[in-house]
Order: structure tokens, then C-alpha cells, then sequence
């Protein structure tokens, strides 16, 4: 009765586990697979552009059970000539990407006096899967002068405070991948629930400031 009484037990901890493992490895396989076509697209718009290199994003993983529920990430180092081109950057992501497929921007081809066009998107996750967090997706990085001590800043102001919140950035704090630049704010950095607590965002840099959003 003893044996019994564990293996139920048992029973009652592993089919609620395996449910919890199972629900997020299949959302982060969806992720990835939508990723994986993204890269393959900056790929074939490099090459249709007669470029011999292209620069993608790595994995990003979505919260997973446990670590070892990550699919093998060898890479082949004949991957280039598969693609028919030379060469093939790999850079670190900080954000799930493959919301630039599955998310209608907040904001679209907002201009930027010598910064080129804007994207704004916001992944309202279930924390369950992962973090919320505003992207910012700019064609040209946002610089600052090698002697400015200023840093950049994006002052975020919700409807119900007074006071704006600064998140402040150094000006390597982005990700690059095929010709875009993004700038990732977590929304727990700013204690936000979703996009309809915002009110304006404002981006500051050498001194300029520039609203993106205003609702």
C-alpha cells in the first residue's frame, strides 16, 4: 500500500509538470520557427543585393522548463555556401524577434531627421512564456559624440504618474541583425502592465529630444 501511495504520488507531480514543460516547449518552438524564417529572409536579401555576407540574430529561446529542452545549436560552417554567399554573422539577441512577424507595430516608418525611419513594437507576452518589452527599430544606430558623457534616453510617461520614467542607455545597448537596429525596454524596467498605460515616449539623444509615442 506504501508502493502505492508513492507512486500516486508521483503521478500527481510529474502530469502537472509535464503539462507546464510541454506548453512552453511548443510555444518556443513556434518562436523559433518563426525566427528561422526571418533569418532566411535577411540571408536571400543580402544575397539578392549581391552581398557576400550577412549579418542574423541568434536563438532566442522563450522560458523553457528546463535548459536542456533547447533543440541542438550547432551551426555548419558550410551554411554560407548553402546560401551561396561567403559569410555568416551570428549576433546575441536580448529579445524574442520573431514578433516582427507576428505583431502589428505600435508605430510605423515614424522618420527621423538623419536617423532614417522607426518601428515601434510591443510583445505583450504572458509572462508564463516571457518578458514584455517595448522594441525599437531604427535603420541607423543611435550615436553619440566620442566625447559626449551624455547617454541616450528614452523618457517613458504613464497616465497615471506625473513623473516620467528614464530608462538610460549606453550607445552599444542595441541589437544588429540584417540592416536594423533594435533597442529592447523591458516593461517590468517600468512597472508596466501593457501599452495602455502609456501616455507619450520620448527618445533623447546629443541633447535632442524627439517624441515617438504619443496616445
Amino acid at each position: 500500500m506504501a508502493i502505492i501511495r508513492e507512486q500516486k504520488k508521483q503521478l500527481l507531480f510529474c502530469v502537472p509538470y509535464f503539462l507546464f514543460s510541454y506548453i512552453r516547449f511548443t510555444y518556443a518552438m513556434i518562436q523559433t520557427d518563426v525566427q528561422a524564417k526571418i533569418r532566411d529572409e535577411i540571408i536571400l536579401q543580402a544575397k539578392a543585393n549581391n552581398n557576400d555576407e550577412a549579418e542574423i540574430p541568434d536563438w532566442y529561446f522563450t522560458k523553457l522548463a528546463k535548459e536542456n529542452d533547447k533543440f541542438d545549436l550547432w551551426r555548419s560552417e558550410s551554411m554560407p555556401q548553402y546560401y551561396g554567399i561567403k559569410k555568416i554573422v551570428w549576433h546575441s539577441v536580448n529579445f524574442n524577434y520573431a514578433i516582427l512577424k507576428t505583431k502589428q507595430p505600435l508605430i510605423e516608418n515614424f522618420q527621423l531627421a538623419g536617423k532614417g525611419k522607426m518601428r515601434l513594437f510591443y510583445n505583450d507576452c504572458n509572462t508564463f512564456f516571457d518578458e514584455s518589452c517595448f522594441v525599437f527599430e531604427f535603420e541607423k544606430p543611435l550615436t553619440l559624440p566620442n566625447d559626449n558623457k551624455e547617454k541616450i534616453q528614452f523618457q517613458v510617461y504613464q497616465k497615471d504618474k506625473k513623473q516620467y520614467i528614464n530608462v538610460v542607455m549606453n550607445e552599444s545597448d542595441f541589437c544588429r541583425f540584417g540592416n536594423r537596429f533594435y533597442y529592447v525596454i523591458r516593461a517590468k524596467e517600468i512597472g508596466l502592465q501593457d501599452t495602455n498605460g502609456i501616455k507619450k515616449i520620448n527618445l533623447i539623444v546629443n541633447s535632442e529630444k524627439i517624441t515617438l509615442l504619443h496616445q
